[in-house]
C-alpha cells in the first residue's frame, strides 16, 4: 500500500507543474496577444510616422525617419516640396511581419483611387538614437528621354533634366507625370501611378502625346518673329540658325558673271510666314517640327558676290525654310515654356533659299 501513495503525491506534483506550466504558457501567450493587438510594435509607430509626414506633406519630417544606405540616393531636391508629394493615397494600417532587436519588416496597407494596395518596408533600430528609421523607403523611375521635353512633371511641381541622369528616386505615394499646361498644350493623360514599393523594378515615364493650343500657337508666333528679325541683322548671307540663306558654292548668274562666293550681306524684311508647329504623339522621337508654311513668303538680300576674277553687287529675294528648326518645351523660371533646340541655333538651312538669277 505505501507504494500507491508515493504513486499519488507524484500525481499530484505533476498535476501541480502542469498547471503551473499552462499559466505561464497563458501568461505568455496573453502578453504577445496584448502585445501583438493592442501595443504597437516601435516600427509600426515610426512607419506610420514616415506616412503621416509624407501625407502632410512634409518632406523634411519624413526624412527625418529614414534611413539610408551605403550608395543609396534621396529625391532631388525639387521632389521633396509639397508640389511634387502631392496625395492621392492615404495610409490604413500598419501590420509587423517580423522582427529582431534591431530590424523589422512591417506591411502598409494604402487606400488609393479604385482599391487598395499593400507594400512591405523595412525598419531598422539604432541603438545611438533609441529609434527606428525605415531604411531606403524610396521608389525609382526612368524618365524615357525625348526631344521635345527638357523637364519633367512630378504631381504639380516642375523638374528641368538638363544634364541629369534619366534615373531617380520618389517618396513612395501616387503620381502624375506631365499635364496640361493652360494656354499652352494639351497633354493627353496617362492617369495617375501608385509607386508605393520600394525596391521594385524602375517604372519607365514615357513622354506623352501633345496638342498645341491656339494660344501656344501664338507663342511659337512670337518665338519665331524675334528670331527672324534677329536673323535679318546678320552681316553673312548663310546665317547660322536662319530660316533662309545664300550658301557658298551656289552658283548665281549676274550678267555673263557666275558668283559662287558671296559676303557683305544686307537683310531687308519681307512677309514672315504664319507658323505652326506639329502636334507630337506619345513617345516622339522628335521635337516640335514646323508645318511648312502654305504661301510663299521672302526677304530681300543684298549681297557682294565673287567668282573667277569678277565680283559684283546683286540684290535678291529668299524664301523661308524651317526644316532645320525644332522647339522643345523647357521649364523657365517655374513655367514651362516653348524654346528653340540648340541645334536650331546652329544649322543652316539645307539648301539655299535664294534666287540664283537676280
Amino acid at each position: 500500500m505505501p507504494p500507491a501513495r508515493t504513486d499519488a503525491k507524484d500525481l499530484r506534483r505533476r498535476r501541480t507543474v502542469a498547471i503551473l506550466l499552462c499559466a505561464v504558457l497563458g501568461t505568455l501567450v496573453g502578453a504577445e496577444v496584448v502585445r501583438r493587438f493592442v501595443i504597437d510594435h516601435p516600427a509600426e509607430r515610426a512607419l506610420t510616422a514616415f506616412f503621416a509626414a509624407l501625407e502632410a506633406a512634409d518632406a523634411t519630417a519624413a526624412m527625418d525617419l529614414v534611413t539610408i544606405s551605403a550608395g543609396g540616393e534621396v529625391p532631388w531636391s525639387e521632389l521633396r516640396t509639397p508640389e511634387a508629394l502631392g496625395d492621392g493615397w492615404s495610409l490604413e494600417g500598419v501590420d509587423l511581419v517580423r522582427a529582431r532587436p534591431d530590424r523589422a519588416e512591417v506591411t502598409a496597407e494604402f487606400a488609393v483611387s479604385g482599391g487598395s494596395y499593400e507594400s512591405r518596408y523595412h525598419l531598422e533600430y539604432s541603438e545611438q538614437s533609441d529609434s527606428w528609421t525605415v531604411r531606403d523607403p524610396f521608389v525609382r523611375v526612368h524618365v524615357m528621354r525625348a526631344p521635345a521635353f527638357e523637364y519633367l512633371q512630378v504631381n504639380d511641381a516642375l523638374v528641368s533634366l538638363d544634364s541629369r541622369s534619366d534615373s531617380m528616386v520618389l517618396f513612395p505615394g501616387v503620381y502624375r507625370f506631365y499635364q496640361d499646361v493652360p494656354d499652352l498644350i494639351d497633354v493627353a493623360d496617362t492617369g495617375p501611378l501608385a509607386l508605393l514599393s520600394p525596391g521594385a523594378d524602375p517604372t519607365a515615364i514615357a513622354a506623352p502625346a501633345v496638342t498645341v493650343e491656339p494660344a501656344g500657337a501664338a507663342a511659337v508666333q512670337e518665338l519665331v518673329d524675334d528670331r527672324v528679325a534677329t536673323c535679318l541683322e546678320s552681316a553673312f548671307p548663310d546665317p547660322r540658325g536662319c530660316p533662309f540663306g545664300l550658301l557658298d558654292g551656289t552658283q548665281v548668274t549676274f550678267g555673263t558673271a557666275v558668283l559662287t562666293r558671296f559676303d557683305q550681306a544686307v537683310w531687308s524684311p519681307g512677309s514672315v510666314p504664319p507658323i505652326a508647329v506639329a502636334d507630337l504623339p506619345a513617345s516622339a522621337e522628335d521635337a516640335f517640327a514646323f508645318v511648312p508654311p502654305g504661301a510663299e513668303h521672302t526677304v530681300t538680300l543684298a549681297a557682294r558676290g565673287l567668282g573667277d576674277g569678277v565680283e559684283a553687287e546683286f540684290t535678291t529675294t529668299c524664301a523661308f525654310d524651317f526644316s532645320r528648326w525644332r522647339l522643345h518645351l523647357t521649364e523657365i523660371d517655374g513655367a514651362v515654356a516653348f524654346a528653340f533646340t540648340t541645334a536650331s541655333y546652329d544649322a543652316k538651312v539645307p539648301q539655299t533659299t535664294c534666287g540664283t538669277e537676280p
